[in-house]
């Protein structure tokens, strides 16, 4: 089987969907089948062995249809990563599924939808923006979700052939064999005395950050002997909008004095400098505004990990998630309870050690090999089931 996936981004561009789309295409390879990717001319250094690569897409646009229709040639399945901002917040992707119909023939059309929102458009589009990613969902031979509430959205909106796969780590999670926990946190000034907080990831609205610092800073000044480390660089490649929030971020944290070495900001890591980051923690704080999400690679990085981490109340409850056992969960938007829970955390030791251990049994389901089996069985479906029908 040959398989050629669409995606709005690709390494070497920064993004956790082009990462994502990576790994899957080198765990779909790994089990015998050929694959390819179409992304945006941005990534024209990209390389991934094995892989065909087509850097074509200087916008997604309309015009891109066509090239699409000749990338596509040769590959029996397409499979577009759905991700708004991931594609300029435009609305081609939207139509990609009828359109690459006209210009490859019919072949089978996947989608994944890392996650629903709407995109921008054009000012006071109003319902055609809902409508749009309702339609790219009905008109695709097979549509894969990676979380809870995507998959109950889509059912409710009459969304048929949907599947749910996990997304599992955009990363490899090899500290490397020189890794020195100790040493990696004294160089972000964080003493034996100190229990160090880590925050990684892009920084956008969704992740609730100025929750964390209001709670951070309500720890600080109870005494709490914590130090932040804000891991990672902050922008991605997709989202101008992020540049925004960064700085409202920044105004707030000077607002609340949280200067070094309150608060480290890392900068721009390597892969196994953010591996570390993560493992050097004694507890990883996730404050999403929207509730903790299967969604959210910093997620199930964490838990790939098997690190402790405080997070919030997903929306739609998620059946292997287990407060107190293997994730310690709070409410919403709420920096008081937000802090109260780390700092119970922090004080009692054996219950950081039970939701590290809790943690590390999740890691079975974030498994790329295991993730790889999943998509290869839903493109297996949609060519059965467009082979039935021809």
């Amino acid at each position: 089987m040959r398989v050629l996936y669409i995606t709005g981004e690709f390494p070497p561009m920064r993004g956790s969907i082009g990462d994502h789309t990576a790994r899957l295409a080198t765990a779909v390879m790994a089990q015998g089948h050929e694959v390819g990717v179409l992304t945006a001319t941005e990534a024209r250094e990209a390389k991934l062995p094995g892989a065909e690569i087509f850097p074509l897409v200087e916008q997604w646009n309309l015009a891109s249809w066509r090239t699409i229709g000749e990338a596509a040639r040769g590959y029996d399945v397409l499979h577009l990563e759905y991700q708004a901002g991931a594609f300029g917040m435009g609305l081609a992707p939207q139509l990609m599924a009828d359109a690459t119909r006209l210009f490859t023939g019919g072949k089978p059309f996947v989608t994944t939808f890392h996650d629903l929102l709407v995109p921008y458009l054009f000012p006071k589009a109003g319902r055609a923006r809902g409508w749009s990613v309702r339609h790219l969902a009905r008109a695709s031979d097979g549509v894969v979700v990676t979380n809870e509430e995507d998959a109950e959205a889509l059912r409710q909106q009459g969304v048929a052939r949907l599947w749910q796969v996990p997304i599992a780590s955009p990363l490899p999670l090899d500290p490397g064999p020189d890794f020195d926990r100790e040493a990696w946190r004294e160089a972000w000034n964080v003493g034996p005395q100190h229990k160090l907080l880590v925050h990684f990831g892009f920084i956008n609205r969704a992740k609730g950050v100025e929750t964390l610092l209001r709670a951070y800073d309500g720890l600080l000044r109870a005494g709490q002997p914590v130090r932040l480390l804000m891991a990672g660089d902050p922008l991605g490649a997709s989202d101008p909008s992020n540049q925004t929030y960064l700085e409202e971020i920044h105004h707030l944290a000077g607002e609340l004095n949280l200067e070094e070495p309150w608060i480290q900001w890392t900068g721009d890591l390597s892969e196994q400098e953010l591996i570390r980051s993560i493992l050097a923690a004694d507890l990883i704080a996730l404050p999403f505004r929207e509730g903790a999400s299967l969604r959210r690679s910093t997620l199930v990085m964490s838990l790939s990990l098997g690190r402790p981490i405080v997070t919030t109340e997903p929306a739609t409850p998620i059946p292997f998630l287990q407060n107190g056992h293997n994730i310690a969960i709070v409410r919403r938007d709420d920096s008081a309870a937000f802090a109260r829970q780390i700092a119970l955390l922090i004080r009692y030791e054996p219950t950081l050690r039970r939701l590290e251990r809790g943690a590390s049994e999740l890691r079975q389901h974030f498994d790329w090999g295991r993730i790889a089996e999943q998509y290869i069985e839903v493109y297996g479906a949609v060519l059965a089931r467009r082979e039935k029908n021809v």
